[in-house]
Parts: structure tokens; C-alpha cells; sequence
């Protein structure tokens, strides 16, 4: 019941800045610039959103097999793409990383499979910091204080994780985990079971971490190609400073799949750069349709992964 009504509050949520938003930008002036967007153009989005799958699924299975669970990239893919099909078409499912956890690691590995998962998160968000960092090296004032600002979650991040690695202080490290403030110490101990799968296993993090460099690169040229196709000029610096804070945006966890909170960011970051406003609110919402596009594919695996793996998860 609790999940029910959290649901309903976050597509009430969803619906009501979507209904802001077009009041301040009518629906027809977006449909008229989404219509005309070249073809071309929207397939190489299309094909780049299938790599960042490909990316996503790589970095995972480099974890998961670190960690002694050994399934082929095949079944790493079909995991995922089951993960986000129920994420992206059923708004009240479990989870993806639940999801692909379960399938992953079973009953008997459930809790290694959830902490690689965590962990591949981390390295997400680490390189989508990175890379919103590099603007910082054009020396534009205008500019400076979004890298700062990245800069400083990368500095947050890095003190955490040598932190949590090197944590032989007893009492500090149950003062830490004890804290219950907005459950804070729940999450903490779950970063830090997570990221002790990896102690000693420095090469493994440098690598998914270049992965998820390339991951976060492919996602921002996806917007680019998008932007161009609808027949936008915008520098692509602006793409590298505005896209990992509008996917930091859409994270909060009080709308559907980010929807509302993610228009809003875009529109209020690409119009400071020249872009329309009806311009912006196409390219989240284009970007976002090919991403629930992409994941459609995960619809008809869905039944073929839980008849061969409903097995595993009882083990």
C-alpha cells in the first residue's frame, strides 16, 4: 500500500511540472521542432543509446565476474535490458538494480550481486563528474562554476572512498554508520560493504571507471546529434557542463523516471546557452523517448529470462 501511494504521489508530482512547464511552453511550438528533426540524425541517437546499453552492461559484468559471479555479457544484457524495460513501462516494479541484482546473484548471492551494483553505480556518478569537469580547463569565467561544483563532488567522492578503505578507527566507524538522520548511516554501510568487495582491486575500479568516461561521453554526443538534427547550433562544451547536472537532477526520487524535474533543468540550463525553450524541452523530451524506446527490447526477453533463470534466484 505504501508503495502504491508513494507511486501515485510521484506520477501526481511528474504530471503537475510537466503541465507548469507547457503552460510556459506550448505543446505545438515543441511537436512542430520534434517533427522536423532529421531522420538521420535520430537513428545515430537511437544507435548511440544502444551502446550506451552495451557500455552500462560492460562495466557490470567486469564487477559482477571481479566478484566470483560468473555470467556470460549475454546474460549480463538481458539482465539489464529486463532491468530497465520494468524501470521505464512499470513505474511501480521493484527497482532495476533489484532487479538485476536478483537475476544476477540469486538468493545465495544476492548480497554481492546488490553491493557490485552499488558499486557500478559509484562509478557512474564518478564519471559523470569527471567529465563535467573538463570545461574547467577552457578558463571561461562564464562558465567556472558548474565545473567547480563538480569538482568539488569528485573531491567528496575521492575523500570518501579512501576514507571508507582505510577506516580502521572503530569508534569513528560506528559513530558513522550509527547516524540515523534521514538514514544516512544505512547508506553509508551500504557504500561501504559495497566498495570493501573491492579493496585490493584497484585496476578493476580504474577500469570501469574509463568506462563509464566513454558511457557519459556517448550519453552527451546523444544530445549533441539530437541538438544538430533538430537544427540547433550549441557548442558542445555546453553539453559537457549542462548534461551531467540535468542526469543528477533527474535522479531525485520524487518523480517518475525523473520526468517534470528533468525538462525543468534543461530548459533553464540550454536556454542560458541560446537555446529556445521550446527547443530544450524537445531535446529532454527526445532524449528521454529514445531512451524508453531502447528499452522496449527488454519487453520480449522478459519472459525467456524468468523461465531460465527463476531457478537461479531460488539457489
Amino acid at each position: 500500500m505504501k508503495r502504491v501511494l508513494l507511486t501515485t504521489l510521484k506520477i501526481a508530482i511528474a504530471a503537475g511540472l510537466l503541465y507548469l512547464i507547457f503552460l510556459k511552453v506550448p505543446f505545438g511550438r515543441v511537436w512542430d521542432v520534434m517533427r522536423h528533426i532529421r531522420r538521420l540524425n535520430l537513428l545515430y541517437a537511437f544507435l548511440l543509446s544502444l551502446s550506451v546499453y552495451a557500455l552500462f552492461v560492460w562495466r557490470w559484468y567486469i564487477l559482477l565476474n571481479a566478484q566470483g559471479i560468473k555470467i556470460s555479457y549475454f546474460r549480463a544484457f538481458l539482465f539489464v535490458a529486463c532491468s530497465f524495460f520494468l524501470n521505464n513501462v512499470l513505474p511501480a516494479s521493484v527497482g532495476m538494480d533489484v532487479v538485476r541484482s536478483a537475476y544476477a546473484g540469486g538468493k545465495r548471492h544476492f548480497s554481492e550481486a546488490f553491493a557490485t551494483t552499488i558499486t557500478d553505480r559509484i562509478a557512474g556518478l564518478t564519471g559523470l563528474l569527471t567529465l563535467g569537469v573538463l570545461p574547467i580547463f577552457t578558463f571561461q569565467r562564464k562558465i567556472m562554476l558548474l565545473p567547480a561544483i563538480y569538482l568539488g563532488g569528485l573531491l567528496i567522492i575521492f575523500v570518501f572512498v579512501i576514507l571508507m578503505f582505510n577506516l580502521n578507527l572503530p569508534k569513528l566507524k560506528r559513530w558513522i554508520l550509527s547516524v540515523k538522520f534521514f538514514g544516512i548511516g544505512k547508506f553509508i554501510q551500504k557504500l561501504y560493504n559495497a566498495l570493501m568487495l573491492y579493496k585490493g582491486k584497484k585496476k578493476i575500479l580504474l577500469y570501469t571507471f574509463l568506462i563509464s568516461l566513454l558511457l557519459q561521453f556517448t550519453l552527451i554526443y546523444e544530445n549533441y546529434v539530437l541538438t544538430i538534427g533538430m537544427g540547433f547550433h550549441i557548442p558542445l562544451i555546453y553539453f559537457f557542463l549542462y548534461i551531467p547536472l540535468t542526469g543528477t537532477v533527474s535522479m531525485i526520487p520524487i518523480s517518475i523516471n525523473g520526468l517534470g524535474l528533468r525538462e525543468a533543468a534543461y530548459i533553464f540550463l540550454f536556454s542560458s546557452a541560446g537555446l529556445a525553450k521550446s527547443g530544450a524541452l524537445s531535446l529532454s523530451l527526445m532524449f528521454f523517448g529514445i531512451g524508453v524506446f531502447t528499452s522496449l527490447i527488454g519487453g520480449p526477453m522478459l519472459p525467456f529470462v524468468k523461465s531460465i533463470e527463476s531457478r537461479r534466484i531460488e539457489q
